[in-house]
């Protein structure tokens, strides 16, 4: 992680009769020093003349693609000096400064770019690319209770080929059901991106390309937790797609892989996508509220039910009455 990161972590408080309560007063923010902003004005008012007493309004001609191009360099340079890797300076504090969104990381794939797969993960960057291989397989059953493969996770980029403005990444993915039927597992052996961060709410765009004759359709997982599929690439062009991710470990992992039917190891071939781009923004913090929010997490005990089934309730729906008369029921 980044020096100077402070781990906060709230503990939450359990009630009575097994009713799992997580409680969150979402006050995430970080502080971002010296980012350069994308794109100028293309008018500009100035303060009035006090001493002509007259409005004086300068416009300017919109800026040649040339000088935007060079606006976006400067911008990115503003992430990190000469050695600093493609990362903003979060500052010292991730969780008072953060008062609009931010562009934090804009990382550009590729040989004649930023980062390529020469850019394995390295603490003190605090970003790079790490292997995942799940080809050790599953304990299976043990005592009741199922344990599934574990991926060995290793500083690398085996599975990252370099371009000169792309990086091809390969992955072989498939499933298995265990043997009561119930279980389904899905194992992904790839190279993932991985970036220290504040733990807090960010938006990710990544960039698809494709440089073939042929279409290909890609996913995007972040924290392991699936964010985009069926993301249509076709032959010779260039997709972004868009997602929210909540950080909580410190670190954002990200996946870009192909699809696969396979329901085994051995019947998953190797798909390949392509990325160029991959931008990060930190959301503004949220405001505290004028109450805080408790949110319910729990099987279908927890849930509303609709008026036919009284007196049936869950007991999620009528915890609200315990708290009062200002207390909302969603």
């Amino acid at each position: 992680m980044h020096k100077g990161f402070i781990e906060r972590f709230s503990k939450g408080k359990s009630m009575a009769l097994f009713m799992a309560i997580t409680m969150a007063a979402s006050n995430l923010s970080a502080a971002a020093n010296g980012i350069t902003a994308y794109a100028a004005e293309d008018e500009v008012i100035l303060l009035t003349d006090e001493s002509e007493e007259e409005e004086v309004i300068l416009e300017t001609e919109d800026a040649d693609e040339a000088g935007v191009l060079a606006q976006e360099d400067a911008a990115v340079g503003a992430f990190a000096a000469e050695g600093e890797g493609v990362i903003a300076d979060q500052g010292d504090d991730g969780y008072a400064n953060f008062m609009e969104d931010t562009i934090i990381a804009d990382i550009r794939f590729g040989a004649d770019r930023n980062v390529s797969s020469k850019n394995v993960y390295d603490k003190d960057n605090g970003y790079g690319f790490s292997d995942v291989d799940y080809s050790e397989a599953a304990k299976g059953w043990v005592n009741n209770v199922y344990y599934p493969r574990v991926p060995a996770v290793t500083a690398g980029a085996s599975n990252v080929k370099d371009f000169s403005d792309y990086v091809a990444i390969d992955s072989k993915i498939w499933t298995e059901t265990e043997s009561s039927g119930y279980g389904v597992y899905t194992y992904e052996t790839t190279s993932t991106f991985d970036v220290d961060l504040y733990n807090a709410d960010y938006q990710v765009e990544v960039t698809f390309t494709n440089p073939t004759s042929s279409s290909y359709t890609a996913a995007l997982e972040a924290e392991d937790i699936s964010k985009k599929w069926d993301i249509y690439v076709a032959a010779g062009a260039n997709v972004t797609e868009s997602f929210e991710a909540n950080l909580v470990d410190g670190q954002l992992n990200l996946k870009f892989l192909g699809t696969s039917s396979a329901t085994k190891m051995s019947d998953a071939g190797t798909t390949t996508v392509y990325v160029s781009e991959v931008k990060i923004t930190r959301l503004a913090t949220e405001t505290t509220g004028d109450k805080p929010t408790v949110f319910v997490a729990s099987d279908s005990t927890v849930q509303t039910y609709d008026e036919y089934y009284y007196p049936q309730t869950g007991w999620g729906q009528v915890l609200s009455n315990y708290f009062g008369e200002l207390v909302e029921e969603r």
